[in-house]
């Protein structure tokens, strides 16, 4: 047992050696260089490292237009930039990470390995949730890269979200981001890409006279005060060019300026020659205008005197023409005593008519239904009926049989008598069918009711026959269910509900409000005579179904005299949807009348509301 154990301690012992000696990232020396692309411009960044010593170039269309210098040891930077011609040392204390919130950033690592310009890199994503952005970094520790996180550091307020968000990282020593992007989450659009190009290990072009550890301590500072001064200098050479070419121009400018001055001048003479000619001409108009008025004048009063023939000549026309208005007056008079007599028989027959048409009214309101039915057999309901004429087209019809409701709102071929008749000739049908045959199958009925028409139309479908019929949406509600049968001849029926139905999709932009089409053929004779869809939806209390003609949507109104149209008729019950049904009567109403206006009603309106 105890060599047991002494050999366990010896293969512990062992693994914790090899451990000890496992290979660390060796310390990154030599050259990276990368890209930054933003929405604006393209720069390119090139980093020289070596121990505590870093240089940054960064170049703008391949012109340096900033060097720097890091002492990490030091905590200094030498910086020289072209763009406004400054040389600075400064000593800096590095950035605490005391300033950041914690709130404020959310940090992700994932394990899985990415291959990033041919570098397997790590993905780290750190979000801010204040300013709504994230950047994401792909990065590698093939070598020790910790001079990254120094210089971040020693870099301070001068650096971009990049490098504070990477310093917001936990464990981010010995890593260098081959690639960078920042995202605008708001917009979910990218603001800027890092992009590594080359990393060159063990570069020592910059530093082949600085290796001597006696002197990198200096950094050679004289000689790189020396490559900026001349870099200052032929900055200086290049503002002395410029300004002499300026001065060239403005020389240009001046002998422009002269040489318009002259044209002026020229200009100038030209024009008072042309007003001396200008004036002379004008003499000349006005004395050849004076002798052709002189010449008018008299040809003016040759022809009065020969027009003053003329009129008396009209004037003995006009008296024996007005002897002939005389006679002619005397046989109008007889004609208007003719017409008067004519227009009272005409008065007399359209009084007869009215009489007639009033009697039509009374008999079609007799043969509409009552509403104390559907009172009884409904929660409430709503009748919108508006004839265009005494009498209607449209008309509405429902019935009680065997604990279903059978209701149904038509549209009738015409409006005024035409109509009335057609109308009359569905309601005697419907009743028919359903009160003495029992049927309450919807598309049974719509069925029987198309070949009761056409046998009492006699209707044979040869071209150029009359196509009476009428378009009609007809509901049957089984009151042991709330299940409720729908079939339309090219009329819909519209639901109202608090839920979603099956198999059903709501109308866009209109929540739980759903139509059910209708088969396109008419209660007619047709080229298409196939059997009436029956759709079963079930309903429950509080729902509310609407059936219509196609009278409200059709009616001419509005600032533009334009159709009123369906989809603010749909509007209209969709946001009347929580009021009482004798409300929504009256707003639909209004809302007729006010698109009417002083415009004609153009056709018959029915409106059918249920409330389950």
């Amino acid at each position: 047992m105890k060599k047991l154990i002494k050999l366990f301690l010896l293969i512990f012992i062992g693994l914790l050696s090899m451990n000890s000696f496992a290979q660390k990232p060796v310390e990154f020396s030599g050259e990276i260089s990368f890209t930054q692309v933003t929405v604006v411009d393209t720069f390119n960044y090139k980093y020289f490292v070596k121990d505590n010593m870093v240089t940054l170039s960064i170049l703008i269309n391949k012109d340096i237009d900033e060097f720097m210098i890091f002492d990490l040891s030091k905590k200094r930077i030498i910086a020289a930039n072209s763009s406004t011609k400054t040389f600075k040392e400064i000593y800096i204390k590095p950035l605490s990470l005391n300033i950041f919130e914690d709130t404020l950033f959310k940090v992700k690592k994932y394990k899985e390995d990415t291959i990033i310009n041919n570098y397997k890199c790590k993905k780290w994503v750190v979000i801010n949730n204040k300013e709504n952005t994230k950047i994401i970094y792909y990065v590698n520790n093939y070598y020790n890269y910790s001079f990254f996180t120094n210089l971040l550091s020693l870099l301070g307020n001068r650096m971009e979200k990049v490098g504070l968000y990477f310093l917001h990282i936990k464990n981010t020593n010995g890593y260098f981001p081959i690639k960078t992007i920042e995202i605008d989450n708001s917009v979910n659009k990218i603001i800027m890409i890092n992009n590594t190009i080359d990393i060159s290990k063990d570069n020592t072009i910059e530093y082949k006279n600085i290796s001597n550890s006696n002197i990198s301590s200096e950094f050679n500072l004289l000689r790189y005060k020396n490559f900026i001064e001349a870099f200052v200098s032929n900055q200086l050479k290049k503002q002395l060019i410029e300004k002499e070419k300026q001065e060239i121009i403005q020389k240009q400018k001046d002998l422009s300026l002269k040489n318009e001055l002259l044209i002026k001048d020229k200009k100038i003479k030209e024009k008072e020659i042309k007003e001396a000619k200008t004036q002379k001409y004008i003499l000349i108009g006005i004395v050849f205008f004076i002798i052709l008025l002189t010449i008018l004048i008299i040809l003016f009063l040759i022809r009065t005197k020969k027009a003053n023939k003329t009129l008396n000549s009209q004037k003995e026309q006009i008296i024996e023409a007005n002897e002939e208005l005389n006679q002619q007056n005397e046989e109008i008079t007889a004609q208007r005593d003719e017409i008067e007599k004519q227009k009272e028989i005409v008065e007399e027959i359209h009084h007869e008519i009215s009489q007639s048409i009033d009697y039509a009214t009374r008999l079609q309101g007799a043969i509409l239904p009552e509403e104390k039915i559907l009172e009884k057999y409904v929660s409430e309901h709503f009748v919108l009926f508006k004839p265009k004429d005494k009498v209607s087209g449209d008309f509405y019809w429902w019935s009680h049989v065997e604990n279903h409701t059978i209701i149904t709102g038509a549209d009738s071929t015409g409006h005024g008598v035409p109509g009335a008749f057609m109308s009359m000739l569905g309601s005697s049908f419907l009743r028919e069918i359903v009160q003495k045959e029992y049927v309450t199958h919807t598309g049974v009925i719509l069925r029987k009711l198309r070949k009761e028409i056409i046998k009492a139309l006699k209707q044979k479908g040869e071209q150029g026959e009359q196509k009476d019929g009428m378009d009609m949406a007809i509901i049957s509600i089984d009151h042991k269910t709330n299940m409720v049968q729908f079939s339309g001849a090219n009329n819909p029926l519209y639901i109202l509900t608090n839920r979603e139905l099956d198999k059903l999709e709501p109308l866009k932009d209109f929540e739980n409000f759903y139509e059910i089409k209708p088969d396109k053929m008419p209660i007619a004779i047709y080229e298409k005579m196939d059997n009436f869809t029956t759709h079963e939806i079930q309903l429950e209390k509080g729902d509310q179904l609407y059936m219509f003609s196609d009278g409200f949507a059709d009616q001419f109104g509005g600032p533009k005299g334009k159709k009123f149209k369906y989809r603010p008729f749909k509007r209209l019950f969709f946001e009347n949807k929580d009021k009482p049904m004798n409300e929504q009567k009256e707003l639909l109403n209004l809302a007729f009348e006010a698109w009417k206006g002083d415009l004609e009603q153009i056709d018959d309106v029915v409106v059918l509301g249920i409330k389950i």
